[in-house]
């Protein structure tokens, strides 16, 4: 990844890939996806949550509010613009 395009993600004019996501988690899998889209939660996962996979509902449902905060993000950008 672009250093200009992780620190627009970073200050928040740009959102924030699935992918760049997708490559956090598999670099670091004892971080919470809740935790890593949401700020919710534990930061890490406990032993026994790490040992099961995410299911793939989970994985669209929180795809799906990626693009909802993505959208909500290019919104608000456009009202600071005005």
């Amino acid at each position: 990844m672009e250093l200009a395009t992780f620190s627009a993600q970073l200050s928040g004019k740009r959102g924030v890939a699935v992918s760049t996501i997708n490559g956090i988690i598999e670099l670091y899998p004892q971080l919470s996806l809740e935790w890593v889209m949401l700020g919710r939660g534990n930061m890490f996962v406990s032993e026994e949550k790490h040992e099961h996979l995410t299911t793939y509902a989970e994985v669209a449902e929180l795809k799906n509010l990626v693009a909802q905060k993505d959208e909500e993000i290019k919104c608000l950008n456009a009202q600071v613009r005005y």
